[in-house]
């Protein structure tokens, strides 16, 4: 049998780096979050940088470029903080999605009242998702850092499986052909 190559791509390094990195943000998440945060304060930082130097540029060319030079003050604040202070983005985030997550299911109330006479079905996933909502927000209020581990664990081993899956469908489907 012949083998297609262009029905079946190689196993690429793409899904065994998908794999070690999954085992790593499973295994490891709070030293992963760490890492990937500094890594965000650092692209922020130099993107902050970039913009401040077009924005001089401009300025000294004559055009007004305000709102790059407040852009890049705010990349370069967000790129500190997120370098200097990792976790305190651990803390922050989760507890900031949780507030939104809260006055989201709370504005969602009324939607059930509106919804009321369409049947029970709509009553029902009206009033499950409304409680869903605030539940998954008082957990991210009332626990953010450990809710912020947990969300990364749990993306490190969703990320570990699909490495896997795709390995092993990489050579299944060249086996198979």
């Amino acid at each position: 049998m012949k083998i297609s190559f262009d029905k079946c791509p190689a196993p690429g390094a793409g899904a065994v780096c998908a794999a070690a990195a999954g085992l790593l943000l499973g295994l490891y998440p709070e030293q992963s979050a760490a890492v990937l945060i500094k890594a965000a304060g650092a692209l922020a930082l130099f993107f902050g940088l970039s913009r401040l130097v077009h924005g001089l540029g401009e300025l000294k060319a004559g055009g007004k470029c305000g709102g790059c030079l407040l852009l890049a003050a705010g990349f370069l604040l967000a790129g500190l903080l997120f370098f200097l202070w990792p976790r305190f983005l651990l803390y922050v985030l989760p507890f900031v999605m949780g507030l939104l997550l809260v006055i989201y299911g709370v504005l969602r109330v009324p939607m059930i009242w509106e919804r009321w006479s369409w049947g029970l079905s709509a009553r029902l996933s009206g009033i499950l998702w409304v409680l869903l909502s605030l539940a998954a927000g008082a957990l991210l209020l009332f626990f953010p850092a450990q809710a912020a581990l947990i969300l990364i664990r749990l993306c490190g081993f969703l990320l570990l499986l699909f490495g896997i899956v795709e390995i092993l469908s990489g050579f299944g489907c060249r086996d198979g052909a």
